[in-house]
This record gives structure tokens, C-alpha cells and sequence, in this order.
């Protein structure tokens, strides 16, 4: 499964989400290091992306199934949004109905400097406990009128009423400073995780992101991911432009300049605007 929070208000989105990756029939941990958040930014606001249900399908993680296929084209908020449900009731559902596992896609957006929360999934609500899945993704989606919402997806049997009362009183607060929630979120994340089924399906490490109404800067920060193999990159996509393969080149490049770094720049500058669908009908 795994975890992701957020915190969608007038002041801000806050995000997080855990990292690990475990094997749905045996339970046996994969990978402790998988990151499933994904922001874009777009001509008419910005969005925050975290997944929970199926994090990895073969080798692809869907972060990055996300972002490559959000290449090329300057979309708006909606247009990607509904780019993400067509291509995930078309490339993911079939799997998952088979699989009978429950995935939803969590997105917090500023669209004109309005708050959204809009949600992506495979089942009705009434349905997650038994398991009942769709043969496509269905979009829910409202502009946040009110002081705010706040809402958990994850591991059922980790968390608690407590937890998700706690979340949606305080996302209605205007924080002393960013921080603080996003400071919470990670509390937050590590107590689910310390829990027995948390301790199975849900990693103490996180990252949370925060964006402004503005969009940008976006702040985020990995949380207990010091032995993580590689450098840790939120994927973004900016305008249609993937900076995600730039970042962590440039990021895992120490030494001096040369020309084997520089050819590794210009071969993600390349991919950078070109879409690529490794879970497509085509792959």
C-alpha cells in the first residue's frame, strides 16, 4: 500500500508521502526508497501529486511514468489532470482490476490562485473495504471554499480516527510558518508507520512538499532518507518541460565538469519535452 497526506487550504498545499514498496501477495519489503509525489506547474497554476495503492508496475515507478508522460505539450492544471486519468484508466486499470487493488492519485492545485483537491481512483468509497475495483479511473474534484481540507489515504489497518480527525481540524489553521505543517505531516507519517501494520507497509523516511498560492517557490525536503542509493529528486514538470532527469544529473555529479557530464545534460535536455509512455500500449 503506503501512505500519503495532505493538507490543501487558502495559505497553502502540503504534501507527504512514504517511500516503501512491498510485494502484494508475500508482503515482503521491495524497495524502501520508491518517491510517489510529482509536481507540475502549468500556465494557470500549479499542482501537487501523491499516489497510494500500486506504487512500481514491473520496473516503472509511477512517479515517473507520470512525469515523462506529462512531456511536451504546455497543458493546463485540468488538461493534465484529465491526461493522467485517461492514460492511467488505460495503461493501470486493467492490472489493478486483476489485481483488485485500490488506487487513487491525491492532487492539491492552485488554479488561478484558487485551492483544489481533486482525487483519481479506481473504486467508490463504499467499495475500498471489499475490494471492489473499476476497469477505469474516475476523477472527484472540488474548489476549496470553506477554511480548508485535510485527508489521509494509505493502509487501512494503520490508521486511526484520531489521525484523520486531527489532520482536518488543523487544516482549516493558517500555519506560524509553512513548516509547521509540513513538520506535522512528517510526525504524523512516522507514527502511522510505527504501528503493527504500519511497521509492514509503510517506511518511517518521507518527503513533503509545500507550494504557496503562487505556485512557486516549491519547498520540499526528504525526512530519514540519508542511506537512500542515489540523489533524492521530487519529479517536476514545468510548462511540458521534465527537469527531473536534468536535476539528478546535475546532482549526482560532483567532480569537475567534463565531457561525459555534459554529453549526460544534453541527453536529458533532449528527453526533457519529449513524452514517453513506458506502460502504454506500445512499450
Amino acid at each position: 500500500m503506503t501512505l500519503n497526506l495532505t493538507i490543501v487550504n487558502k495559505w497553502g498545499i502540503w504534501q507527504c508521502s512514504d517511500h516503501r514498496l512491498t510485494n502484494l501477495v508475500t508482503g515482503k519489503l521491495i524497495d524502501d526508497f520508491s518517491i510517489k509525489h510529482v509536481f507540475f506547474r502549468c500556465p494557470d497554476g500549479a499542482a501537487l501529486l501523491a499516489y497510494a495503492g500500486a506504487g512500481r508496475i514491473g520496473s516503472v515507478d509511477l512517479s515517473d511514468w507520470i512525469r515523462e508522460t506529462l512531456r511536451g505539450p504546455r497543458r493546463t492544471v485540468g488538461q493534465s489532470i484529465e491526461l493522467i486519468r485517461e492514460n492511467a484508466s488505460r495503461d493501470v486499470a486493467p492490472l489493478l482490476r486483476k489485481l483488485r487493488l485500490c488506487h487513487m492519485f491525491t492532487i492539491g492545485a492552485f488554479v488561478a490562485g484558487r485551492p483544489w483537491a481533486v482525487q483519481i481512483k479506481n473504486y467508490r468509497s463504499e467499495d475500498f473495504f471489499s475490494r471492489i475495483t473499476l476497469d477505469r479511473f474516475e476523477t472527484h474534484g472540488r474548489e476549496i471554499t470553506e477554511s480548508g481540507l485535510g485527508f489521509i489515504f494509505g493502509d487501512p489497518r494503520a490508521i486511526t480516527r484520531p489521525d484523520i480527525d486531527g489532520l482536518v481540524t488543523i487544516s482549516g489553521r493558517k500555519p506560524r510558518s509553512p513548516k509547521d505543517f509540513s513538520n506535522l505531516l512528517v510526525s504524523l507519517n512516522r507514527r502511522i508507520a510505527a504501528t503493527p501494520a504500519g511497521r509492514v507497509t509503510i517506511s518511517p523516511s518521507c518527503v513533503t512538499s509545500y507550494i504557496p498560492p503562487g505556485g512557486l517557490p516549491i519547498d520540499s525536503k526528504f525526512h530519514d532518507s540519508s542511506s537512500a542509493p542515489s540523489p533524492r529528486v521530487v519529479p517536476m514538470v514545468v510548462m511540458g518541460v521534465d527537469v527531473t532527469e536534468i536535476m539528478r544529473t546535475m546532482m549526482s555529479h560532483t567532480g569537475p565538469s567534463s565531457a561525459s557530464f555534459q554529453q549526460e545534460q544534453e541527453q536529458a535536455m533532449r528527453r526533457a519535452a519529449v513524452p514517453r509512455n513506458r506502460l502504454g500500449p506500445h512499450r
